[in-house]
């Protein structure tokens, strides 16, 4: 492959930011019932994370390091949605849908048919 796989890694890259966004929101505004709570706040670092790893796995051209971030990205994503729907946010597990997608877009294989 003579050029880096960057399918899905922007889908990522964008569900990190509006995560971290709409995280910080309701962590910072008060009148929701999620301002100051800790469980925000992992949703926030959950968030900054998949900013950095999708980073790396759009510019990392593949072997161990790109693997270990991939595996790396879906604790992540499995792990903020969780917490997501704890918080009974909606837009956060939709946030999260979107790195999943971005996520099996990237993993699949270039050229592969649809079912």
């Amino acid at each position: 492959m003579t050029y880096p796989r960057r399918r899905g890694g922007g889908l990522m890259l964008l569900a990190g930011l509006i995560t971290v966004a709409i995280a910080a929101y309701f962590y910072l505004v008060p009148g929701f019932n999620l301002d100051g709570e800790m469980g925000v706040q992992f949703v926030i670092f959950g968030g900054a994370m998949m900013v950095i790893g999708a980073l790396v796995v759009m510019f990392v051209r593949g072997g161990f390091w790109a693997g270990l971030f991939l595996f790396l990205l879906l604790v992540d994503i499995i792990g903020t949605g969780i917490c997501a729907y704890f918080l009974e946010s909606i837009l956060l597990m939709a946030a999260m849908v979107l790195a999943a997608a971005g996520w099996i877009a990237r993993v699949i294989p270039r050229g592969v048919d649809t079912l």
